[in-house]
């Protein structure tokens, strides 16, 4: 898609993330409310960075960061067990991001 852009001399503007977290870090890690996640993010935008630099050259880092407090599975990747809302975990997720 990157190559369609430039072909077109359309420059291209890149979210690195757009509500999607991988249903295996929502599992095993707990989603953005686990510091952990950020080493993942740090290496996926690294990959990113290191394979498009020389095509890209602007990033957002990420979507619609307030989307946590209304959708905190879609924005976050959390998962409340009871159904209830946890706002800690929610306002932690937004500071790990």
């Amino acid at each position: 898609m990157i190559d369609e852009l430039l072909k077109y001399n359309i420059e291209p503007v890149i979210t690195i993330s757009h509500y999607e977290m991988p249903l295996g870090l929502v599992k095993e890690y707990g989603g953005w409310k686990n510091r952990k996640i950020v080493e993942f993010y740090d290496r996926f935008a690294t990959t990113l960075f290191e394979r498009y630099h020389k095509k890209v050259k602007y990033w957002i880092t990420f979507n619609e960061i307030n989307v946590n407090l209304h959708a905190p599975f879609t924005g976050g990747g959390l998962l409340f067990e009871d159904g209830e809302k946890n706002e800690q975990d929610i306002y932690q997720a937004v500071h790990n991001k």
